[in-house]
């Protein structure tokens, strides 16, 4: 517990270092931190990390083992021929997992705080990252692919959304991501329209061949396993969600809700609430079956760069601070008590 909480002061120390000073060698000390961490672990650190290994084993070995995901085999057989080590295996998908978030939230400094973003993650995401490896690592290759659709840059994100699809199909959840992109880009670039549209006819193909293909035998069991449990940090985030949209809709100027990084006020990014709005709304369906709250994890990431744009809001700065700080708090106090979904006591994978 006492290096976790180290890592955390480190990092969040490098992390407002980076963002003060636009500092690429205090950013790689911050991504540095948190990715070590993660990936030294031994397999008695994380629920499922032992099984993990017996997977690497196996499929190493030659047993087999049958995938849905394609590409998630290969790169175990690719990466455990180098390592001849399960350890090896889960420094590269945490050392991956971690860069590809991190460096995303990087980019998105611009109008939310990066050292608050960092915050987020740490104190929400990151011990369950070392639990769901495969998932986390597919979700963030298309987190970070997200700002190829920002610059208009279609065919790489489609890579990026092929890959990670090999990895875990929950990452489809990014062709949705994608069509939104395209539908904005139709309503913006009349130039294109032509192209943006035959784009949208082929995206749409895609999504259904993409889901003839999967097969939902195996993700039935998600609703199986029902039960009926109030999260009151999920009740307490959707309030504060519908709080904020409420300020930011009827304010007397819509266009200057928070300072970006010049100083220059700027609206609130309704895409970025849009999503985690979306993200919330699925994630609550974890309330009534257990394993549901995993289906909108690919939507929830928005939350980081959401309450790190509304942090820095004109009108209430320090009211936002608050609310915005008080789950995050008690989320991280939580991951003590309850020896952080099996991430504490802490072994490095050298004293396994």
């Amino acid at each position: 517990m006492t290096l976790f909480i180290a890592m955390t002061i480190l990092s969040l120390f490098f992390a407002y270092l980076a963002e003060r000073n636009n500092s690429k060698i205090a950013l790689f000390l911050c991504i540095a931190s948190i990715s070590l961490y993660a990936a030294c672990r031994g397999q008695s650190v994380g629920i499922d990390t032992a099984n993990y290994y017996r997977t690497f084993w196996n499929v190493f070995n030659g047993t087999r083992v049958t995938f849905k995901d394609w590409g998630y085999e290969t790169i175990i057989k690719c990466l455990m021929n180098v390592f001849r080590n399960p350890a090896g295996v889960v420094f590269v998908f945490s050392c991956l997992t971690n860069i590809l978030i991190l460096s995303r939230l990087w980019k998105m400094r611009e109008k939310s705080s990066f050292s608050f973003m960092v915050f987020i993650y740490i104190a929400c995401y990151y011990a369950k990252s070392m639990n769901i490896i495969r998932q986390y690592l597919a979700i963030a290759i298309v987190f970070w692919a997200i700002s190829f659709l920002e610059e208009k840059k279609y065919a790489k994100f489609i890579v990026a959304q092929v890959i990670a699809s090999g990895i875990h199909i929950s990452s489809l959840c990014g062709v949705p991501i994608f069509l939104v992109y395209l539908l904005k880009a139709f309503k913006e670039d009349k130039k294109n329209k032509n192209r943006i549209k035959i784009l949208l006819i082929l995206s749409s193909i895609a999504c259904f061949v993409l889901i003839r293909y999967i097969d939902l035998d195996s993700y039935i069991h998600y609703f199986s396993s029902s039960s009926f449990s109030i999260g009151l940090i999920t009740v307490y985030r959707l309030m504060l969600i519908v709080f904020i949209w409420f300020i930011a809709r009827f304010s007397a100027n819509r266009k200057e809700f928070s300072y970006d990084k010049s100083g220059a006020l700027i609206p609130l990014d309704e895409m970025n609430l849009a999503m985690y709005a979306v993200g919330l709304a699925l994630s609550s369906l974890g309330m009534f079956f257990e394993y549901m709250g995993r289906i909108g994890l690919m939507f929830v990431f928005f939350e980081m760069p959401t309450l790190g744009q509304i942090v820095q809001s004109k009108r209430y700065r320090m009211m936002m601070w608050i609310l915005c700080c008080l789950p995050f708090v008690y989320l991280y106090i939580m991951l003590f008590i309850q020896d952080g979904n099996g991430i504490f006591p802490y072994v490095p994978f050298w004293n396994n």
